[in-house]
């Protein structure tokens, strides 16, 4: 997509609106949950969900000025402890990654925005990519 206000406009709102979904829905996994030790870190560029050795991590990545209009979103689910930067794993044990999936921004009017992790499949909208991730969260500890 070339970098036009109105596809930059698009991205923004998308985003915003999958960090306001993210932000409820792991606020209903917290109350779902609650002797889970579920913990919520952000930072402006990652969503760190952790609940004893199970983890998920949501990195939000987006084109910067004057490179095509684009974002992704990459999930990634880790056996561990997950580490944001200044803090160290309590007994030296890291994470390892168990599965990722990619999502990246589509649209076909600079209007109507979805995101997409294979061509074969439906885009699904960002209220959905949010379920998709906190989802992962959910599975992890119902196991």
């Amino acid at each position: 997509m070339l970098p036009t206000s109105k596809a930059l406009s698009g991205i923004d709102r998308e985003m915003r609106a999958f960090t306001t979904a993210i932000d409820a829905q792991a606020a209903g996994l917290l109350v779902a949950y609650p002797d889970a030790g579920l913990t919520v870190r952000r930072t402006p560029s990652r969503i760190v969900l952790q609940a004893g050795e199970i983890g998920v991590s949501i990195s939000l990545f987006r084109s910067r000025a004057g490179m095509a209009a684009s974002a992704e979103v990459v999930l990634a689910e880790w056996a561990g402890q997950l580490t944001v930067p200044g803090s160290s794993v309590g007994n030296g044990r890291s994470a390892t990654c168990v599965r990722t999936q990619e999502f990246r921004i589509v649209t076909e009017d600079d209007v109507a925005w979805s995101w997409s992790h294979d061509e074969s499949v439906p885009s699904i909208t960002s209220a959905d990519l949010a379920a998709t991730c906190i989802g992962a969260m959910a599975g992890a500890l119902q196991r």
